[in-house]
């Protein structure tokens, strides 16, 4: 059962952190939610299926959730000047 009330508030809040824009901690915000949804599988709060749900969230591959090289901030820097 993937749909209780604790699984989507955890649900939307992964999403958040998934999709916020690149920002300096967010591979540590990411890493720390993962090892959090291990501890909450290994616990038994969430099933195997809840958590593949919320590691394929944490893990897809957007641009978001990459940083950015060097090059792509100074291109970001030269537009935004």
């Amino acid at each position: 059962m993937t749909e209780t009330p604790t699984f989507k508030r955890l649900e939307r809040t992964v999403n958040l952190i998934a999709r916020h824009p690149f920002y300096p901690g967010k591979s540590e915000a990411v890493h720390d939610c993962l090892d959090d949804l291990e501890e909450r599988y290994r616990d038994g709060s969430l099933t195997h299926e809840q958590k593949s749900v919320l590691v394929s969230l944490l893990t897809s591959e957007d641009s978001n959730s990459i940083e950015p090289s060097k090059a792509e901030r100074s291109l970001r820097t030269h537009r935004s000047s």
